[in-house]
């Protein structure tokens, strides 16, 4: 979990479908389970299960496809009207990535209002132009002679779906993205029983990996399940139930089965509704190496910004990565031991948080540390982080008033006449101006990357056991002293008496192409980031802006991000997150962009 680490802590039947479709819309490319992949106007798909079966004797499905795309739209409108389905497409197609034209092959209309609603005489028509063939309505709907009546077996949500005239059967659709970057170490997909199931389906191109994400429309927020509809990547250090766990190490993934239980944390995320769509990259059992020599198991994600061949950070590579390159991933969990949820963030320029410690249980994680571990959550923007870190972290009081001091080093940051010093210092000024394996494989070792071999050796030479309980002793001291004489001071009003600000990222390079000399020891001394390690404190790194470089693959000029972190006294972390917000919507902070650049014209 650490990028750094610490001295004191040192470890896709057998047969294929193929069905040619006259409409050209759709074609199917094989079958795997109960799945099937689908291609709609150039748009790679997977269905998975029935989630319901339409129930109709008023026409002959042998005119039809084996598979249909299906849209299916809800409305309380008494009269639906042209109008008001174009409305509702146009809404449709606005904000989910998954719905497209092609889905309108076929239409079924469900009248959530009062009594018995009726369909305009010229809908019909009107969808024909669009590519319609099918309309079908509920009961509850008064229709024309060209509107099939029929009723769903299981009500269903409105949005793109596939359909099967010969069955009746409708399958959810998925659209599938290819992870170009490396993020995931597996897609995954729910198995509809409490847990989950490897994805196998794989797009074209050298990078074959896809990732299943379904339709934004099936899901709406409540206040028991706020983060409804959120897709969520997990780093591959955390359980989930029906998966393996690989801690970035192929012997580790090969030698223990499938995970019978789901973590409470990521339970916790998808109680309140968050979509898990896979696992993700991570520096080998959470430490600390470099790309890309010590990354020898797996190769490590690429980082989007600048160049494209930074460093993403680590050890929560993947999260880090995908939050940072794919539109279609809202967010990301991580774990930070020694700065590995901060490092991503501060590299990659998201949103990234170290919580109190003990913020949320890490039962069935990986560990590195269990005195300094600690799970976190990246994002593009400060609302979307704010409702997941208010969902996840309960058992902290909610303070909306906030502490008016600022402390920081200037020694910290750079001259002001430095490309990052400005964007600093500026930074700063607003937030003042605003506060006012063995046994199984015959002893032969398992396969270790050198970074996690070379810092436990260095913990077993250098005192061990006894090593680890002194610094235990050292960390005790050091928080009390923070938290009574240092700025880590507590306050009735506003939570914490201060807040402690230091720059995280200052626009530094890091080239994934550079040789390195070999690790030989964990990292030593202390820095702004080691605070929140030993005092059990919150730090969140927000991004602020972002420098040119020169960049030597290229050979044009590039941007890297400049973060700032917040850190305040122990349990303080809404309270941060409510201030990281409030500055966003103030303008001082803003949300960034996948790709490239954070804030690209």
């Amino acid at each position: 979990m650490a990028p750094n680490g610490l001295g004191s802590c040192l470890w896709r039947v057998s047969t294929s479908l193929l069905l040619f479709l006259a409409a050209s819309t759709i074609s199917v490319a094989s079958s795997v389970d109960n799945g099937k992949l689908f291609t709609v106007n150039g748009i790679n798909y997977y269905s998975g299960d029935a989630v319901s079966r339409v129930v109709t004797s008023d026409f002959d499905s042998t005119r039809f496809d084996a598979i249909v795309p299906l849209t299916v739209i809800r409305t309380d409108e008494a009269l639906l009207t042209t109008n008001i389905i174009k409305e509702a497409i146009s809404n449709y197609s606005a904000t989910d990535d998954v719905f497209q034209a092609g889905f309108l092959e076929a239409i079924f209309l469900v009248y959530d209002g009062d009594g018995r609603g009726q369909v305009e005489s010229t809908v019909q028509k009107a969808l024909s132009g669009l590519g319609n063939i099918l309309v079908m309505a509920s009961s509850s709907y008064q229709a024309g002679a060209h509107i099939v009546s029929a009723k769903l077996l299981h009500d269903i949500p409105k949005g793109p779906y596939f359909y099967s005239p010969q069955t009746g059967d409708i399958y959810q659709a998925f659209r599938l993205y290819p992870d170009h970057q490396l993020a995931f170490t597996e897609a995954a997909l729910s198995d509809g029983i409490g847990g989950f199931k490897p994805m196998p389906a794989t797009s074209s191109g050298a990078m074959t990996k896809s990732v299943a994400v379904p339709s934004r429309l099936y899901y709406t927020p409540t206040s028991t399940k706020p983060l409804a509809g959120l897709r969520l990547g997990v780093k591959d250090i955390f359980d989930l139930k029906g998966l393996r766990t690989s801690g970035g190490n192929r012997a580790f993934y090969d030698l223990y089965p499938p995970r019978n239980t789901t973590g409470p944390a990521l339970q916790r995320l998808i109680d309140a509704g968050a979509i898990i769509v896979g696992k993700m990259g991570t520096v080998q059992f959470a430490n600390g190496d470099n790309p890309t020599a010590d990354w020898v198991d797996f190769h490590c994600p690429f980082n989007p910004r600048g160049d494209g061949y930074q460093s993403p950070g680590g050890s929560s590579s993947g999260p880090g990565a995908g939050v940072a390159s794919y539109d279609w991933l809202d967010i990301a969990v991580g774990s930070d031991t020694g700065g590995s949820m901060r490092n991503p963030g501060g590299m990659q320029g998201l949103f990234a948080n170290r919580p109190s410690t003990g913020a949320v249980s890490l039962d069935n994680v990986l560990p590195l540390c269990h005195a300094l571990d600690t799970a976190g959550v990246f994002a593009r923007n400060a609302a979307t982080w704010s409702k997941v870190i208010h969902a996840w972290y309960r058992n902290f009081t909610n303070y909306r008033e906030y502490p008016k001091r600022l402390f920081y080093q200037n020694s910290s940051f750079p001259n002001s006449n430095a490309a990052s010093g400005a964007i600093l210092e500026e930074f700063v000024m607003k937030v003042e101006d605003f506060l006012d394996y063995a046994a199984k494989h015959d002893g032969r070792r398992p396969f270790v990357n050198p970074g996690p071999l070379a810092r436990w050796a260095w913990g077993q030479n250098n005192g061990g056991d006894t090593a680890y309980s002194e610094a235990i002793k050292n960390k005790t001291i050091f928080k009390d002293w923070w938290e009574s004489d240092g700025y880590g001071k507590a306050d009735k009003q506003t939570c914490s008496e201060g807040i402690y600000m230091y720059p995280y990222s200052k626009g530094q390079t890091q080239y994934r192409n550079v040789y390195f000399d070999a690790p030989s020891a964990p990292p030593m001394g202390f820095s702004d980031g080691r605070i929140a390690i030993l005092a059990g404190t919150p730090d969140l790194v927000v991004p602020i802006g972002e420098v040119p470089y020169y960049s030597t693959i290229s050979l044009k000029t590039e941007f890297m991000p400049v973060t700032m972190s917040f850190g305040a006294a122990r349990g303080c972390d809404l309270m941060l997150v409510n201030l990281i917000e409030d500055l966003e919507q103030a303008g001082i902070l803003k949300p960034v962009s996948t790709g490239s650049m954070m804030y690209p014209a």
